[in-house]
């Protein structure tokens, strides 16, 4: 036989629901977080702000509901990052978007990422500073010997460190080592100008 529980007790618990503080919702949230922190790294595959998004899914589920169980909050986790996806417009998630847009991916350590950058802003230069750049930048290559020099005129290209290795079928170390010598060399002849 099934035993209910008492309409007080009901009552009392529905209660509890809405007298619940901010602070002791901040509280249940932060407890329900680290348990649910893995599910949240997996849909979101560790973006930050897909992290922010199912976690405020998740803050909006326990305000409706405090007591709510893993299951619905993952459901609404599940849902938000989705739609955010979906609606988003990052270049990441359109694919006319992705295949109009020119991407310049730099690293501030990087001397090589130092030359893209100056012929990114070369290009809003004057003509006849753009031809003396050019010109410059020809001295410089041919300074450097043959796989040095495809090498730099593959990452101008926007070539991924792995793309070019395997496009000189050459091994990572070598690539490592050609590259590190490099770097000085760029120094030198840019900064002693």
């Amino acid at each position: 036989m099934l035993a209910f529980p008492p309409v007080a007790a009901l009552f009392a618990f529905n209660e509890r629901k809405k007298t619940m503080t901010n602070q002791e919702l901040q509280q249940t949230f932060n407890s329900r977080a680290k348990g649910l922190s893995g599910f949240i790294y997996m849909k979101t595959n560790g973006d930050e702000d897909m992290r922010q998004e199912a976690q405020e899914a998740m803050w909006r589920g326990l305000q409706k509901d405090a007591f709510a169980t893993d299951a619905y909050l993952r459901t609404r986790m599940k849902w938000r990052t989705r739609d955010v996806w979906k609606k988003g417009k990052s270049i990441d998630t359109h694919p006319v978007s992705r295949a109009q847009a020119k991407v310049c991916l730099l690293n501030d350590t990087d001397e090589e990422d130092a030359v893209k950058s100056e012929c990114i802003r070369d290009s809003h230069l004057p003509l006849d500073e753009q031809v003396i750049n050019k010109v410059d930048s020809e001295r410089f290559l041919n300074t450097l010997d043959m796989t040095e020099r495809v090498i730099v005129l593959n990452k101008l290209k926007g070539m991924t460190d792995k793309k070019v290795i395997k496009d000189l079928e050459m091994t990572p170390e070598r690539y490592e080592y050609v590259r590190d010598a490099i770097r000085p060399k760029i120094e030198n002849y840019f900064t002693s100008r």
